[in-house]
């Protein structure tokens, strides 16, 4: 992404008597930038992935580093693409009062990680700043939605085909940031807790008593970060909205503070952000949306019922991701591994139209890929008496290298792989073109996807070798948790 700061500001970084705190007051007024910064100190061994805030990234890179950095990545101009630089700096607007927010809530609640919080709200909104610079008409139009009334959960699912959330708990992951499945689960409440939450809002003289079962989560200081940047995003509609009212109560049972207070304060941070300096372009506050009128009951069903009539409903094949199995992997809903792999073989031939898949997993710590499951393939002997060593080909060597490869072997480049694939593979029918993917467990290499369509089927093109991949990537997240449970198991029994 394009960076926010004036080259004067980033002088200041570059400077040769540049102290920690200059660079890291310049990180935290331009986000890209930030973005930049923090996968470097993620990959520290003594980190592992479990980086708690920018500071903390600003001491384990060091000064020069940062620099070096900086100088080496150059300065991309946000002007030559304005549509998308004001819609990806709208999204940075809507995560700047949700972390006002944060801060708010966190010296009521007396909260000593406050800089763990803060980055932990920033990163929630990554994935809504860069989709602009990828699809900005896509954006626009989820924009003028949301703005005739409609919920931005169901919009995003229908223009982008998933659900944003769980997409940037994944792209966070790639940039090293974390598990996506834990942070999902570390920071929202399901949706029967929010439900539950929201009726125990405090509006009369004293706060009702939450459940036990439900204070566990609702207290947690994390909640407050997805109630804010779920607030925050609400506030892109106006401020009178049922889901806003319904976000207010929630967050009220978790401040324990009465409903109404709660409003103000989130009003009263809307206006101070929209008097705050900013660096570079600047945005619509959300605080002027405080003199929209509340929008008719009726709006919201219009607008809906319009942009279904409009366009043709998108094939299948066309979706972005599989929905159901990808909210399925980031809630952890699988009881057990054969659960997961079902789930996985459905989501492959009924929701991406790959009817013929093959699963091989490391048998192991040997040298050795095992068959695990194979679907719409003459198979004549048991799975797992199929396997090969990987690094006595080329191909699986190169796959088993790197935790998130794939490879897309086209049509008329299929006769080629085969010489240089393993047995089982370059006996069964392939001819539409195949792909191989790299299963990934605790970050490392643990085994490879083959997937190919049946004939009846249709052939396979970049937006849903897409699909595949994400799909591949969840499957590697949830396969990692249930051996994780695995091996409690075993250690207590």
């Amino acid at each position: 992404m394009p960076w926010l700061s004036a080259t004067p500001v980033l002088s200041r970084a570059l400077s040769s008597n540049a102290s920690l705190g200059d660079v890291a007051s310049v990180l935290e007024a331009d986000p890209p930038l930030a973005i930049e910064v923090l996968p470097l100190a993620a990959r520290a061994p003594r980190v592992d992935g479990r980086l708690r805030s920018l500071q903390q990234a600003v001491n384990l890179i060091g000064v020069s580093r940062i620099q070096a950095l900086l100088q080496a990545r150059g300065r991309q101009n946000m002007a030559p693409q304005p549509e998308a630089a004001a819609l990806s700096v709208q999204a940075m607007e809507t995560s700047r009062l949700a972390t006002r927010l944060v801060t708010a809530w966190a010296f009521q609640k007396h909260t000593v990680d406050l800089d763990h919080l803060l980055w932990a709200t920033w990163l929630m909104g990554v994935t809504r700043w860069k989709l602009p610079w990828v699809d900005a008409p896509a954006c626009q139009r989820i924009a003028s939605r949301v703005a005739a009334g409609e919920r931005r959960s169901a919009v995003e699912r229908d223009e982008l085909g998933c659900d944003v959330d769980a997409l940037n708990a994944w792209h966070l992951q790639d940039l090293g940031l974390g598990d996506a499945s834990e942070l999902s689960q570390a920071y929202r409440l399901s949706s029967p807790q929010m439900a539950q939450a929201a009726r125990l809002g405090w509006t009369h003289d004293f706060p009702p008593e939450v459940p036990p079962a439900l204070a566990r989560n609702l207290h947690r200081p994390t909640t407050g970060c997805a109630l804010a940047y779920a607030l925050a995003l609400e506030t892109e509609q106006g401020w009178y909205g049922q889901r806003l009212q319904h976000l207010l109560a929630v967050a009220s049972a978790h401040l324990v503070q009465p409903v109404a207070r709660v409003r103000q304060q989130a009003i009263g941070q809307a206006l101070d952000l929209a008097r705050a300096p900013r660096a570079g372009w600047s945005a619509t506050a959300t605080a002027e949306k405080l003199l929209w009128p509340a929008a008719p009951p009726q709006r919201a069903v219009l607008a809906s019922r319009a942009a279904k009539a409009a366009p043709a409903p998108r094939p299948p094949e066309q979706r972005v991701c599989p929905p159901g199995f990808l909210e399925r992997c980031t809630r952890a809903d699988f009881k057990d591994l054969g659960s997961l792999l079902r789930a996985a073989q459905h989501a492959l031939s009924d929701e991406l139209g790959f009817g013929r898949h093959a699963l091989f997993l490391r048998q192991g710590s040997t040298g050795r890929l095992v068959c695990h499951l194979a679907h719409g393939l003459e198979v004549n002997q048991p799975l797992k008496s199929m396997g090969f060593a990987w690094a006595d080909h080329p191909i699986t060597d190169k796959l088993m290298a790197h935790p998130a490869a794939s490879l897309w072997v086209r049509p008329e480049q299929v006769p080629a792989a085969r010489a240089r694939l393993p047995d089982p593979i370059p006996q069964w029918p392939s001819d539409g073109g195949m792909v191989l993917l790299t299963v990934a467990v605790n970050g490392q290499p643990a085994g490879l996807w083959w997937v190919t369509a049946a004939p009846d089927q249709s052939p396979l093109d970049e937006r849903r070798l897409q699909a595949l991949r994400r799909l591949v990537q969840a499957f590697g997240v949830e396969l990692t948790r249930q051996m994780r449970l695995r091996q409690r198991s075993a250690g207590t029994a």
